[in-house]
């Protein structure tokens, strides 16, 4: 799988977007893209970037309003929105205090609600397992439907992740980003 950040508010400057014919070109040729979004970071968090509200009522507005940026971006690229799966990108944060706990979790149950929305789309999150705070939206109401979690072990066993109990997201739902920046060759084709 080849992770394509389709936008965001919080995507780097000075990196370019592929566009919907590239991302087309690549699944035509044997590559599956899992779709990323980095929009509005939690409150708490020290990385430079957009944050959402501290308000959970707004956060929850928040995440809905990414849901649907998300949509549009889909429909301009030209892929098809039904069932097609997105990932949210969440970067550390400071996930024991609570105040932002509540918060995260209103922006993601509204995240997740409004991808659910016909023509649905699945709600992905990606972040670090334990410092990104994975394990706070496994028992959340509208929980997101699969995580990618970042625990660089060098362990490719989706199973095992840290701060992520085994029966979370236990079936067919689970990414793991086991290791970081390194070449792969695959098809006689090497990438970073």
């Amino acid at each position: 799988n080849l992770g394509v950040y389709i936008g965001g508010s919080a995507y780097g400057g000075g990196c370019s977007l592929l566009s919907g014919s590239e991302i087309i070109y690549a699944k035509n040729r044997g590559w599956e893209s899992m779709l990323l979004w980095v929009g509005p970071q939690p409150p708490c968090t020290n990385i430079s970037a957009p944050k959402f509200s501290s308000n959970p009522t707004t956060a929850n507005q928040q995440g809905k309003n990414e849901a649907v940026a998300i949509h549009n971006r889909l429909i301009a690229l030209g892929i098809d929105v039904g069932s097609t799966p997105v990932i949210y990108d969440f970067e550390p944060w400071n996930v024991s205090s609570s105040s932002c706990v509540a918060a995260a979790k209103a922006f993601i149950q509204g995240f997740v609600a409004q991808m659910h929305l016909p023509p649905a789309q699945r709600a992905g999150l990606y972040g670090s397992t334990c410092a990104s705070g994975l394990y706070h939206f496994a028992s959340i109401t509208n929980r997101p439907d699969f995580i990618t979690g970042a625990a660089w072990d060098n362990n490719p066993k989706v199973s095992v992740m840290p701060c992520i109990s085994s029966s979370s997201w236990a079936v067919n739902s689970r990414h793991k980003q086991y290791r970081g920046d390194h070449n792969e060759t695959w098809n006689g084709v090497t990438i970073l």
